[in-house]
């Protein structure tokens, strides 16, 4: 028996009448019991997963049924067993590994034989066993007489015939196959239809946030859409004026430099969000004359909250500040920290208060410096900064 296997990408249909129209150019049918055919003579079975898609085809019955490893299995689903399966995963924890692998396996196989015999579900999985040790089923030499490694049995039909039954691993996947001695799995190529077209993908995702061209065109693509199918979309959407890079740019620049980030910043986040590099920095830099005045502003909160008070807050000290051994008068008085009620000026300060004095002008300038930075202020505008606030 040969399988043929497609793995699903995500967001694509995946129709059984299509895809072996495709793959092997017949029509699928049934036949009066319901059960499937393939150009009216080759029988076919048929199994789908979240993930996955399978079939066999062959010129006489098969069963095939196929589950992922790490299908979550409700134990309630147990119940459905023949009572003899029912009691071997009682042995079993329930849940662990061990009990899930064996379920599969006996699963799988259930499901296989039902397929072959043309009933599916209807056959009721409660009245055979697929176990080797339990009637109707009888064991087999596995390996011999089912040809190949795996868990194998042969179900006793209505008619007196047997079936032989195996499951076996594939990667991430259980089989199980009914009415064949072994099984060959063929992993095919299939370019299923997406769910929508890419110009509806494409607009559900403008209704919620605005996009650049290239941010949208990586979406598309990521999605499995075409590059020429995601690039006719977004040549749509730019006509409608639904995509505009220079719209787009000038908004997040706004909203940059109304949160405090400069120019450098806005322009870094432009660029990793689709926005050409020349663009980036022409947005940005229309608030390149506010910086200074959100920079110094956002220092200075730092440091009120830090006790360290502004070059505004200051009114002299010079002499002060040259007489505890600080030079440039007042600009070093505000560095020192004298201003009015800060220190008695026939007392000098000692050794350890200049010491004190300056590592907390260190560790601000530091702070301010690094959260300037990140916002992505440049150098001279922190130095700037550093300079009126005295640190």
């Amino acid at each position: 028996m040969t399988i043929y296997l497609i793995k699903k990408e995500k967001g694509r249909i995946y129709e059984s009448e299509a895809i072996v129209r495709t793959l092997f150019g017949l029509e699928l049918s049934h036949n009066k019991d319901g059960a499937p055919l393939l150009g009216g003579e080759l029988h076919i079975s048929i199994s789908d997963t979240k993930n996955y898609w399978a079939c066999a085809l062959e010129p006489f019955p098969v069963g095939i049924d196929m589950e992922e490893k790490d299908r979550v299995v409700k134990p309630a689903v147990v119940k459905r067993l023949h009572k003899d399966e029912q009691a071997y995963l009682g042995a079993l924890s329930e849940g662990g590994r061990e009990w899930t692998e064996e379920f599969l396996s006996i699963w799988t196989r259930k499901e296989a034989y039902a397929k072959y015999a043309g009933k599916g579900l209807a056959l009721g999985f409660a009245k055979f066993s697929v176990l080797e040790c339990s009637a109707p089923a009888v064991e087999l030499d596995s390996k011999n007489a089912l040809g190949g490694e795996g868990v194998g049995a042969v179900v006793f039909g209505a008619n007196g015939g047997s079936v032989p039954v195996r499951s076996f691993e594939y990667k991430k996947l259980v089989f199980g196959i009914a009415g064949a001695d072994s099984a060959e799995v063929v992993v095919k190529d299939y370019a299923a239809p997406m769910e929508k077209p890419a110009l509806d993908y494409a607009a559900g995702l403008l209704d919620s946030r605005a996009y650049s061209q290239a941010a949208l065109l990586e979406k598309l693509t990521d999605r499995g859409y075409t590059l020429e199918e995601s690039e006719e979309a977004i040549e749509k959407l730019k006509g409608y004026g639904y995509v505009d890079d220079e719209a787009y740019a000038k908004a997040l620049a706004r909203r940059g430099s109304e949160s405090g980030k400069g120019s450098r910043r806005i322009a870094a986040e432009l660029q990793s969000k689709g926005v050409a590099k020349d663009l980036a920095r022409e947005a940005a830099a229309e608030y390149k004359d506010s910086e200074y005045p959100k920079a110094l502003e956002l220092a200075q909160k730092l440091a009120e909250k830090a006790g360290w008070p502004g070059r505004a807050s200051f009114s002299g000290g010079a002499d002060r500040a040259d007489a505890a051994g600080f030079s440039g008068g007042a600009d070093r008085a505000d560095a020192a920290g004298f201003y009015d009620g800060a220190a008695d000026p026939d007392e000098p300060l000692s050794r350890e208060q200049k010491e004190d004095l300056y590592e907390q002008r260190r560790k601000l300038a530091g702070k301010i410096s690094r959260k300037l930075s990140a916002l992505g202020y440049e150098a001279s505008i922190v130095y700037a900064v550093l300079e009126d606030l005295g640190l």
